[in-house]
């Protein structure tokens, strides 16, 4: 510090830096003009740790699973591939020139409408699968090696994303950290296994390749912060909005992607919630996709009237359609249990039966909403306590992201099971 306050009537080379920063910044500014400097480029050896550890987790992810890719096809894969009549019509992706029609087509057969609901939302998914049945069709094998695939990739995917936000943020970690982190998040992804049902489950590919264009979308997202030309930066910023459209057309959850890329420019980077506002614009923009897909094909099976609740409850049980409230308060005592499994993964069960309540007030439900607002209170507050150590920042972040991912699927679309691990 004396060194420092002897020095202080010298020229401060920071001085114009702090100038253009407080100054109004435009999109080409945004990034070379207002982001942190970043840690130097790693040396030699590191570039051999990354290759390394890459290595490391391709083949985890096919040891862990290479030996499931016989298994046989098991329920919601014969409801939603084999005896799905939508997706053995040679035109399954009609609903892009005859939207109407389509959304209704399951319903004129006698069949159930969630077909129709399903592949709408979620044309990307149900096009490799397509890919997989025209290449060997229902052969469980490949199906399955393209999942484990689509895991390994993601948790690859994971160590660069974090890897890559590490370096950019303003830390006084070591270069040791910047790889031990990253590759620890990749290697608990990896073997943990809550993986299992995306991955051996054929039909849950809906999950694990939502997850891997998601986190491609953000990984190309802050990457493109980085570069230096305009030609790169645009590039980078097309390619994680095409990322982002194609998480949006593979499961809905993945419409939380945009706000999460605000959190952590806002909230990790330092960036300033209206500059990271800004600057997230074009993932914003892609945000009302999925609900505005959910309310014409909602409109679309009530006879063209647009009904919030209809649009609401599009996937609900329709033999015994579940209580909206009802629905949310058992989450609370869901989320808890998730949360369990992420530290504990025992008892896993590929159809968990849950018990419903219907008040907040009942003991197991008080209790779990207890221990969910005290996990984001707890890691708020230490957010807040320590702010220079970007590790709290990340464990703020991601706490908020574990919520705001789930809670389209336990809390505002009531789905047919309380549970799904």
């Amino acid at each position: 510090m004396s060194k420092r306050r002897h020095t202080t009537s010298k020229p401060n080379p920071a001085a114009p830096a702090k100038a253009i920063e407080d100054a109004p910044v435009t999109h080409a500014q945004d990034v070379c003009l207002t982001t942190p400097p970043e840690t130097p480029a790693p040396r030699q050896t590191t570039r051999w740790i990354h290759a390394l550890l890459v290595c490391v987790l391709l083949s985890l992810s096919a040891g862990l699973y290479t030996w499931t890719k016989d298994f046989p096809l098991v329920f919601d894969d014969y409801t939603y591939l084999i005896d799905n009549p939508i997706f053995q019509a040679p035109d399954k992706f009609s609903y892009l020139t005859n939207f109407e029609e389509f959304a209704t087509r399951p319903a004129r057969m006698g069949s159930d409408p969630d077909y129709a609901v399903n592949f709408i939302l979620r044309p990307v998914a149900y096009a490799s699968f397509a890919l997989n049945h025209a290449f060997d069709g229902y052969n469980p094998r490949w199906y399955r090696v393209l999942n484990i695939v689509i895991h390994a990739l993601n948790s690859v995917l994971i160590y660069a994303l974090l890897h890559t936000l590490l370096r950019r943020s303003a830390t006084t970690l070591g270069r040791g950290s910047l790889v031990f982190i990253p590759a620890t998040a990749a290697l608990l992804f990896a073997a943990h296994p809550l993986a299992i049902e995306s991955v051996t489950y054929v039909i849950q590919r809906f999950t694990s390749l939502a997850a891997f264009f998601s986190l491609l979308c953000l990984w190309l997202w802050f990457v493109s912060f980085s570069v230096k030309s305009r030609v790169a930066l645009y590039t980078l910023r097309t390619a994680a909005v095409v990322a982002l459209l194609l998480a949006m057309q593979t499961k809905e959850c993945s419409v939380a992607v945009p706000f999460m890329a605000v959190l952590i420019d806002w909230l990790v980077l330092r960036s300033g919630l209206r500059r990271a506002l800004f600057r997230a614009l074009p993932l914003l923009l892609c945000a009302p996709l999925i609900p505005a897909l959910v309310m014409l094909t909602a409109a679309a099976q009530n006879g063209g009237s647009f009904d919030m609740g209809a649009s609401m409850n599009i996937v609900n049980s329709r033999d015994e359609p579940l209580n909206h409230w009802h629905y949310i308060v058992t989450q609370f005592t869901v989320l808890v249990h998730y949360l369990r499994l992420m530290v504990w993964p025992f008892g896993l069960n590929l159809d968990p039966q849950w018990p419903k309540y219907e008040s907040l007030w009942q003991g197991p439900v008080l209790m779990s909403l207890g221990v969910l607002l005290g996990l984001v209170a707890a890691s708020g507050w230490l957010f807040r306590r320590f702010r220079h150590d970007v590790r709290l920042a990340f464990g703020f972040v991601f706490t908020l992201w574990y919520f705001i991912t789930i809670a389209a699927s336990s809390g505002l679309v009531p789905l047919p099971d309380m549970v799904a691990e």
